[in-house]
């Protein structure tokens, strides 16, 4: 019946508004360092609308600054699962995953998520220089900054398909300078 799907419409735009409302009482809360009332406030926003992502995302890091990083880590998972493009959501799982300890190689790869660039968020571009996707690898692991470089080299001499590879430093707010290898 046409009414039922009106009224089922209007209730999940309802819904969604009072998600939002919610969740951005809890973000008073968060600012004002009631973390406990704040996460009460994201659970409700979540049980009104599970698609957001923000109330998962304000709810993480409420448990972060409560030293809770699995809860938190949990709630960032769910965030890059609804917004597999945010880079913000991949570098917080990185740090919560990294603080706990346990999960090192785990936040490198999310560390790395964070640091890839489609080409066409940023000015409209359609590619860096030919490519689509830039990226660029946190270098954690590699504090020489050579072997990425080095064994590209050595794939390509060696006649296997490898890579360019490029050192770039990255700083806030976005300034990208490339040294190419």
């Amino acid at each position: 019946d046409w009414s039922s799907d009106v009224c089922s419409s209007d209730l999940m735009r309802l819904e969604a508004k009072e998600s939002e409302f919610v969740n951005d009482r809890g973000a008073a809360f968060h600012a004002k360092g009631d973390l406990d009332r704040a996460i009460a406030d994201y659970d409700k926003a979540i049980q009104l609308n599970p698609k957001a992502a923000e109330p998962y995302s304000n709810r993480g890091s409420a448990f972060q600054r409560k030293g809770d990083f699995a809860r938190a880590s949990s709630d960032y998972a769910e965030v890059t699962r609804l917004q597999p493009n945010n880079p913000d959501a991949w570098a917080a799982r990185c740090w919560v995953r990294a603080a706990g300890g346990r999960e090192v190689q785990q936040a490198v790869n999310d560390c790395d998520q964070s640091l890839k660039l489609k080409a066409d968020q940023f000015g409209g571009r359609d590619t860096w220089g030919g490519q689509g996707t830039l990226n660029l690898n946190a270098g954690v692991l590699d504090a020489s900054r050579v072997r990425e470089t080095f064994a590209s080299a050595v794939f390509r001499a060696a006649g296997v398909p490898a890579p360019r590879a490029a050192l770039a430093e990255v700083t806030e707010p976005a300034e990208l300078e490339i040294t190419t290898e």
